[in-house]
C-alpha cells in the first residue's frame, strides 16, 4: 500500500515526520 505524505519544507508538522519515521521503523520505504 502506497501513501503520500507532503512535508511542507519551511513548516514541517511534528505529526508527519513522525508517521515517517515510524514507517521507517517498520521497514517501510521513504522516497
Amino acid at each position: 500500500m502506497a501513501k503520500i505524505i507532503r512535508i511542507h519544507p519551511e513548516n514541517p508538522q511534528e505529526r508527519q515526520i513522525n508517521e515517517v519515521v515510524e514507517t521507517l521503523k517498520k521497514g517501510g520505504l521513504i522516497v
